[in-house]
């Protein structure tokens, strides 16, 4: 009995010994689980990072709203004033008024229009953020000319400067309020652009031509192809069918300047702006599939212009 009971207590006290050292013993590392661990600390420091530069770009963005608000505020007071009675005024008080140091219901409509256009051309930082807003354009919208050109990247980069300074003229130029004398300076500017683009781009110059004969409906096609998602996306080919089909329809039957216009001729305009999206879609058939037609649809819907368009 005596054995029996020693025998017991010798095999407690191992099992004992055996316990406290397994317990103290360092565990062995799974491999496994230190890479998932190593993968979920990665993925907390990348939601980290995002969430910093969610942020910064909310502010930024806000702090970009709040300067076009500002800008428009001050447009539409000097639109209220420049729509006062006309007073003969000379061109130094214009350039003055353009300033804000001059009354504007004093000045001519025309004249502080140009003293406007003039400050804002000759302002180097004011062309300077026109261009970087003109550049950011090109890159949203301008993709598909980049793809056709295929430029080595300083080529690209001059030409997207040259391009930006374009828009910038040609926009002026466009939407002046009918200043004939303005319009012409504009597409001499635009012309001498031009030029200097053929010699950076050569035999592609035709390419660039028939882009910006189109550039409104190339605006208006990538608008919709950010909507398709990327299963459904466009091919370029359609993409570029699309476009020329907008404007060929448009220059066959335009619509002008509708914003402009009001009463009975708006009614019109509208009207002839509904046979042209009638005339888009019929043609779309051909080369889009039934989801893009869709959205095509639905966009036509909701924008209101795509068998009007700007000046067309």
């Amino acid at each position: 009995m005596n054995s029996i009971y020693k025998t017991g207590m010798v095999v407690l006290l191992l099992t004992t010994i055996l316990a406290v050292g397994f317990a103290l013993m360092p565990k062995r590392p799974d491999p496994e689980l230190e890479r998932l661990k190593g993968v979920v600390d990665s993925l907390t420091k990348e939601r980290d990072r995002l969430k910093g530069d969610k942020t910064k770009l909310l502010a930024e963005f806000a702090k970009e709203r709040e300067g076009w608000e500002q800008e428009s505020k001050k447009l539409q007071a000097k639109l209220a004033e420049v729509r006062s009675p006309k007073t003969v005024v000379d061109k130094p008080q214009a350039t003055k008024a353009a300033s804000g140091n001059l009354d504007l219901s004093k000045v001519p409509q025309e004249d502080l229009r140009k003293a406007m256009r003039d400050q804002f051309l000759n302002d180097p930082e004011r062309m300077k953020e026109a261009k970087q807003n003109a550049r950011r354009m090109i890159d949203q919208y301008g993709g598909l000319l980049l793809k056709k050109l295929k430029l080595d990247t300083d080529s690209e980069d001059k030409f997207k400067d040259l391009w930006a300074e374009r828009g910038i003229y040609w926009f002026t130029g466009r939407f002046n309020g009918g200043d004939k004398q303005t319009q012409a300076e504009m597409e001499a500017k635009v012309q001498a652009i031009d030029a200097q683009v053929a010699s950076l781009l050569g035999n592609q110059y035709g390419i660039y031509e028939d882009y910006n004969l189109k550039q409104m409906e190339y605006m208006q096609v990538n608008g919709l192809q950010g909507s398709l998602g990327e299963e459904n996306m466009m091919t370029d080919e359609q993409a570029d069918s699309l476009a020329t089909a907008i404007y060929d329809i448009r220059q066959s039957n335009p619509v002008g300047n509708w914003w402009e216009l009001g009463g009975e001729e708006r009614a019109k305009a509208e009207e002839k702006r509904k046979e042209n999206d009638q005339k888009i879609l019929e043609q779309a058939k051909s080369f889009l599939n039934e989801t893009q037609l869709k959205a095509l649809e639905q966009s036509m819907s909701n924008r209101g212009r795509w068998g009007g368009g700007f000046g067309r």
